[in-house]
């Protein structure tokens, strides 16, 4: 767990700083900065910070696109908390998952003092597939979005096979679906 007291903000950031529609915001508050002051972080590479935002919606439901219009405003990654879900954006992928911060603590195990390690574990809990050893977020997330892709298709080829009628063309679809299948396979 990673304490956040030090990084507490709780700061409401006014609708009209972000471009985009975010009319069915009804605010925006600034609840966390993780950084190297703040958490006892250490640098590597790029990445300097982590922002968590709760962000409450007029209506019961999620506008989604609220959230890529507040992340094109902020350089760093951010954690939104919207609801009892959490959501982030990494590669331009919108991800949602059971709520990670509770009080003062981000509910995700420490594994080492620099915040590129943490944020990788972040997005591991945001992503539903084991990420590989030696693989970058950049590349564990364009995997995810390969394998989507494919259970996209497999969805929609088996559709075309329940609904073929002629036996040789049934024949050719399934050996279609059966070799999209191994590619899921093989990448997951």
């Amino acid at each position: 767990m990673v304490n956040l007291k030090r990084a507490k903000v709780n700061k409401r950031i006014p609708k009209n700083r972000f471009k985009g529609d975010l009319s069915a915001v009804e605010l925006v508050t600034w609840l966390y900065k993780i950084s190297l002051e703040t958490a006892d972080f250490r640098k590597a590479g790029d990445l300097a910070e982590i922002q968590i935002f709760e962000v409450k919606f007029k209506a019961d439901a999620i506008d989604k696109k609220a959230f890529a219009a507040i992340q094109k405003a902020i350089p760093y990654p951010i954690i939104f908390a919207a609801g009892a879900k959490n959501y982030t954006i990494a590669e331009g992928t919108l991800f949602e998952a059971d709520a990670i911060v509770a009080g003062d603590e981000l509910q995700i195990e420490r594994r080492s003092s620099l915040i590129s390690d943490l944020y990788d574990d972040i997005i591991k809990h945001f992503v539903p597939i084991a990420k590989r050893m030696g693989e970058n977020t950049s590349e564990f997330i364009a995997r995810y979005s390969i394998i989507k892709g494919l259970e996209r298709d497999i969805a929609s080829l088996q559709k075309r096979v329940d609904t073929e009628k002629q036996p040789n063309k049934r024949i050719q679809l399934n050996e279609e679906l059966k070799r999209l299948k191994a590619d899921k396979e093989a990448l997951q």
